[in-house]
Formats: C-alpha cells, sequence, structure tokens
C-alpha cells in the first residue's frame, strides 16, 4: 500500500508539473530562412523553402507563408541561375514553397545556394555532390521477420579506395492505380464495375479463354517502407537492435574500403493498416553515396521522435543543418536505384 501511495503521489506531482505554465525568458526573437533538399545527382534541381517558426515570452505559435523569396545557384566555375517558385498540394500543409529548375545536378560538383528576402535577409548552402560508384542487388526473397511479411535483399556496393565514404539506403514505394480489363464483345470492360465481374466470371467458369490486360497509373505519391538490417557494421545495429524498423540503413566504408562490400536489408512488406499506405506499388531500393554532413544529419534524424518532448524527459536529438544564417539542410547524394514489383496484381 505504501508503495502504491507513493506512486500515487509521484503520479499527482508530474501531472501537476505538466499543467505549469511554461515561462519563456524575454529575448527578442528572430525569424531565419529555412531550406530543405536533396539534390541528387542527373536529377533535376528541387528545393523548399521557408521561415523558421517564431517562439519567445507571452507569444502565439503560428505558422506564417513566406513569399517573395528568391534562390540562386552558383555551380563552381559555371554560370549563376535562379530557381522557380511553383505553387503545388503540398505548399499549404508544410508552409514551404517549392523551387526548381530543369537543370540537372552534377555529380563531382560544387554548388552554393543562396536564398534571400527583403524582410528575412539572406541564407546560404554549400554541398558537394559525391562522385559516382556502383552498386547491385544479388538476391531477393520474401521472409518472415520480426512477425512481418518481409522481402530480403542482398546489395552489394562497390567502394572506391580514395577517401572516406558514407552510404544510405532507404526503400520508397510510389504508388500505382491499376485498372484490369478484359475483351467480351469487341470491347474492353473493367472487372472492378460489378456487372462486368458477373460477365467475367461466367465467362471463366464456362471455359472461354479470355483476353486480358491491365492499364497502370503511375503517381507522383510515394509511402516509406520500414527497413531492417541485421548487419552489425551499419550504425542501425551499432546504436539499436537488429528487430528495430528504420526509416534509412546507414553504411560507413571505415570496414571495407576499397573492396565490395554485401549488406542484407529486410523490407517490411506492409507499412500499415491504412488502405492509402497498403495500396499496390513499385519498390525502389535506392543506394546512395552522400557527404559526411549529410550523413551525420541523418543518423541523427533517424534517432529523432517528434513526440519525446510531450512523453518523455529525454532530451531532444539535436539536429544540425548545413544552412549558414539559416535553418534546415541542403543534402547531396550520387544515387543508385533498383525498381521492383513484388504485389500481385493480375486476374
Amino acid at each position: 500500500m505504501k508503495h502504491i501511495i507513493t506512486g500515487l503521489l509521484l503520479g499527482t506531482i508530474a501531472l501537476a508539473a505538466c499543467t505549469k505554465k511554461l515561462e519563456l525568458p524575454d529575448i527578442p526573437y528572430e525569424k531565419k530562412m529555412t531550406l530543405i533538399a536533396e539534390l541528387i545527382a542527373n536529377d533535376s534541381f528541387y528545393v523548399r523553402a521557408g521561415q523558421s517558426v517564431p517562439l519567445a515570452k507571452n507569444s502565439t505559435l503560428y505558422f506564417d507563408m513566406l513569399q517573395n523569396m528568391k534562390l540562386v545557384v552558383e555551380p563552381a566555375g559555371l554560370p549563376v541561375f535562379s530557381l522557380t517558385e511553383y505553387a503545388e498540394e503540398f505548399t499549404g500543409q508544410t508552409y514551404t514553397l517549392p523551387f526548381a529548375s530543369v537543370q540537372k545536378v552534377t555529380a563531382n560538383t560544387t554548388y552554393t545556394i543562396t536564398a534571400s528576402h527583403a524582410d528575412v535577409g539572406t541564407a546560404k548552402a554549400q554541398i558537394t555532390i559525391p562522385a559516382p560508384f556502383t552498386a547491385s542487388v544479388k538476391d531477393t526473397a520474401h521472409i518472415q521477420y520480426s512477425s512481418s511479411n518481409a522481402i530480403q535483399a542482398d546489395i552489394t556496393i562497390n567502394d572506391d579506395a580514395g577517401g572516406e565514404h558514407y552510404y544510405v539506403i532507404e526503400v520508397l514505394k510510389q504508388i500505382v492505380s491499376i485498372r484490369n480489363l478484359f475483351y467480351h464483345n469487341n470491347q474492353w470492360l473493367d472487372v472492378s464495375v460489378p456487372s462486368y465481374k458477373i460477365t467475367y466470371d461466367s465467362l471463366v467458369a464456362a471455359g472461354v479463354q479470355v483476353q486480358k490486360q491491365s492499364d497502370t497509373i503511375f503517381h507522383r505519391a510515394y509511402t516509406r517502407q520500414g527497413v531492417y538490417s541485421n548487419d552489425p557494421n551499419t550504425e542501425n545495429v551499432k546504436d539499436g537492435d537488429i528487430f528495430a524498423m528504420n526509416k534509412r540503413i546507414l553504411l560507413k566504408d571505415n570496414y571495407f574500403n576499397g573492396q565490395n562490400y554485401t549488406t542484407r536489408v529486410i523490407i517490411r512488406n506492409t507499412v500499415s493498416e491504412y488502405e492509402e499506405e497498403a495500396r499496390k506499388g513499385v519498390v525502389h531500393i535506392m543506394v546512395k553515396s552522400v557527404p559526411k554532413e549529410y550523413f551525420e544529419f541523418l543518423k541523427a534524424y533517424e534517432q529523432y521522435d517528434p513526440s519525446v518532448g510531450f512523453n518523455s524527459l529525454a532530451p531532444p536529438v539535436k539536429l544540425t543543418g548545413n544552412v549558414q544564417n539559416g535553418l534546415g539542410m541542403v543534402g547531396a547524394a550520387y544515387e543508385v536505384r533498383f525498381s521492383y514489383w513484388f504485389d500481385t496484381w493480375g486476374f
């Protein structure tokens, strides 16, 4: 009983502490330009830009869209060019604006990105795109892992002997809409229509050889697939365990510098129970070479939990960006991509 009462008292104190008003120091705040991007060799330029959220004594937390920003890219030894702002569906959700250009990102090239605004000032980020490398997927298999349906992939990275290299492996599923059609009475009919499904089933039951085809529409919508690693050389296993689900697998070349190295990645086959996330699609396995500062940022982000400030006394993970006089991270990568259909979608 003494332990129960003590526990209740501690719980009451904790609740009282949770309801206490947080007193912030009376100091001036300054809005900062915020840049978020991952520039990938051989892809187009794409950067999201916004401003930081001010927080000071007696202030109200609010988000504000920053308009009339200018973004300029200066490649080392090449002409400067501007990124063009445009509107898209995520602007209202993220309070950032996308800026893009048809110019292609070049490997082994240093870029300086400058963002400017009349009221907020100027922010810069300088990055160097990594050199090309090669990788291959040696084998894939459907397995059970950590009580989930999963796909196992053995990935071999061909590492260059010169310098340090940092690798990131992540998996995204691109959502695809599929229409299954069959040919009957000189027309293609959609089997998802109930009356046509009855016709299709009756033809199959009668032994008729039905001509079939599937139409696919690839959407600009992606869901991140959780990944596991049982490789003790990965940062994931060093900092966690083999059954911890990760957003990315992180690997340094200090164990295999200048050699071919094979690591095993286990891809969770289903993201969640939500219908949108369980839809069929193409699975993209992306193996990336990244600079050290971006690698360290992604490692910290892997450990980042946005809810830690609400339900834990643990110190939050510090995310250190590379934007001077601003906030955010402009990452760089050379990517080798492998695309697979693991879903069954015929009829």
